[in-house]
């Protein structure tokens, strides 16, 4: 996995706004990928489904912030190194969110693997428990007038 160079990151971008302008129209009922041949320079259309446009919209927003972006199946089981690079934290912190039950996982031989489904449900939970805790706070701060506007 590389992070896009700034050429690939301006190329994303302008990608983007294109997808956004078709973004404003209810339904698209059909969309076509267009691939030029570099041996016939020929102009080829290729249909994919509708809803791919969202993933590649997806893929376009992040290409233009210089991340790189990984795609993988949903029902994919990562070691508990991918796992904890894909939230952010340590291998032994993941082990340990796996021990105290906090994050399903199986044993293959003595190596644990997380799914990918599983391990996403825990970052969405934990990014609802940070935002209401941070709410939260807000709240408390605009009620003792401290500067904080919600």
């Amino acid at each position: 996995m590389e992070k896009p160079t700034r050429a690939e990151q301006k190329f994303a971008k302008a990608a983007m706004s294109e997808l956004d302008k078709m973004n404003g129209k209810k339904k698209i009922p059909r969309v076509y990928l267009s691939i030029q041949s570099s041996v016939s320079e020929q102009m080829e259309a290729v249909e994919i489904p509708p809803y791919v446009v969202q993933y590649l919209k997806f893929l376009l927003e992040n290409m233009a912030e210089g991340k790189a972006v990984q795609v993988s199946p949903i029902e994919a089981e990562l070691t508990t190194q991918e796992a904890a690079d894909l939230l952010g934290v340590s291998r032994p912190f993941l082990v340990k969110l796996l021990e105290q039950g906090k994050i399903p996982f199986k044993k293959v031989g003595a190596h644990r693997r997380v799914s990918l489904e599983d391990l996403l449900l825990y970052e969405h939970a934990q990014k609802a428990i940070r935002e209401k805790q941070l709410n939260f706070i807000a709240s408390q701060a605009q009620d003792l007038n401290i500067g904080y506007e919600l």
